[in-house]
């Protein structure tokens, strides 16, 4: 009886165990079978799974914050290293451009942009610029140059340029006898320069008329005529018949003057 059951029990274990088998083997084959075909086919189905993950990130919603503005501090006036100091302190960058002034004075600020007490963002550029002061330059000496050579030089030099001519017995008709202005000036000063007309004509020669006992209005008008210049004078006690009549010259009539001489002339009666 004993023996009999311990057959039985045998049997069971044995059935027991051809089923535990058989389970592990189908489990072990399924896991084979998901597992074996990676290939371009598990790469795919791996990129597929991807895709709507970046899909999503894409089309979320970006997190915005607005700008800080801050008021620009007005820096005009301030010498450029209190400028800088300024604009820094208050959370702005910087840019500096210099040029001359005539009057804003050496290393202050004459301008800037944006203008003070306005609104920028904070880190943004403030340019300012700084005078260099009064442009000064070297004047060139035209002295013997043409008039058009000594113009254009001096115009290109930056500089304007007034003429002058007179006559010269030394210098060349239409060259630079000399110039007015200083060694150095501010761009934009203007330059004198003389110019000569050549030597100066040599007076021309006049004969002196005879103008006793004419009115002195036509006296007056024949010397003038000739380019002669008049002092007149005027004598009392004369007779009444001879009043406002030329009654005396000099120089005689006949005198030889250059143009432009003097001839002294007498009138009868009082003013």
């Amino acid at each position: 009886m004993r023996s009999s059951l311990t057959r039985i029990a045998l049997g069971l274990l044995a059935v027991v165990v051809g089923v535990s088998s058989a389970s592990c083997s189908g489990r072990t084959t399924e896991t084979s079978t998901a597992t074996t075909p990676l290939s371009a086919t598990s790469t795919s189905q791996t990129q597929t799974a991807v895709a709507p993950s970046a899909a999503r990130n894409e089309s979320a919603p970006v997190s915005t914050v607005a700008p800080s503005l801050l008021k620009v501090p007005d820096v005009r006036g301030m010498s450029m290293s209190d400028a800088r100091l300024a604009l820094e302190t208050d959370g702005f960058e910087v840019f500096v451009e210099t040029q001359h002034s005539k009057t804003v004075g050496a290393d202050r600020v004459i301008s800037q942009a944006p203008s003070g007490d306005s609104q920028a963002e904070s880190g943004s550029t403030v340019k300012i610029v700084v005078s260099l002061g009064l442009d000064w330059r070297e004047v060139p000496n035209t002295a013997g140059m043409t008039q058009a050579s000594a113009q254009a030089t001096l115009k290109n030099a930056g500089f304007k340029v007034k003429v002058w001519t007179i006559s010269s017995d030394t210098v060349s008709p239409g060259r630079v006898i000399k110039q007015v202005g200083g060694s150095r000036a501010t761009a934009g000063w203007t330059i004198q320069i003389y110019v000569s007309s050549g030597p100066k004509p040599a007076p021309k020669k006049v004969v002196v008329p005879d103008v006793v006992g004419m009115s002195h209005e036509d006296a007056e008008a024949a010397l003038t005529a000739l380019g002669l210049r008049i002092t007149a004078g005027w004598e009392s006690g004369t007779p009444v018949a001879d009043y406002g009549k030329v009654i005396n010259q000099s120089p005689k009539a006949g005198t030889t003057l250059n143009e432009g001489s003097f001839v002294q002339i007498d009138i009868a009666g009082s003013r």
